[in-house]
Parts: C-alpha cells; sequence; structure tokens
C-alpha cells in the first residue's frame, strides 16, 4: 500500500504497552531475579550443612551417668553409687 504522503496516515488508539521487547526485558528479569534467589539458597544450605557438622564435632558425646539427676517428687539422687 503505498501513500503519498506521512500525512495520510491516522493514528486511532495508542499501542499496548506490553510489547514483544518488553515482555522479555521483564521475562529476563524475572529470570535473573530468580536464579539469584535460588544460588542464595542453595549457598545458605551448603553453609548450614556445613556448620551442622562442625557443631556436631564439637558437640561433648553424652552419657547418662556422666552427671547425677535430681528427682523432684522424692528427692533422690539417681545415677550415684549408695
Amino acid at each position: 500500500m503505498l501513500l503519498p504522503t506521512s500525512h495520510d496516515v491516522r493514528i486511532l488508539e495508542k499501542p499496548s504497552w506490553l510489547t514483544p521487547r518488553r515482555l522479555l526485558v521483564s521475562l529476563a528479569i524475572v529470570l535473573a531475579v530468580l536464579l539469584v534467589a535460588i544460588s542464595w539458597s542453595v549457598m545458605v544450605a551448603k553453609r548450614n550443612s556445613i556448620l551442622k557438622s562442625v557443631v556436631r564435632e564439637k558437640k561433648p558425646p553424652s552419657t547418662n551417668c556422666s552427671k547425677p539427676t535430681i528427682s523432684l517428687r522424692n528427692g533422690s539422687k539417681s545415677g550415684l553409687l549408695s
């Protein structure tokens, strides 16, 4: 279609703000944020597992006979030789 001048063209309405370019930019931003969130959660999970293993190594082994316990019902001490 050939028109003599550009003044012969009328714009009936404004174009939608959701163009393919803006859609791709928005999708790229969402994917970047998602990638950062996943990377952060993996990093926190790894650090958490390392800290748990360090705490397990430093925690002294618990035995039932190492400390006397006091029963509040009768006031006797258990775990000691009488």
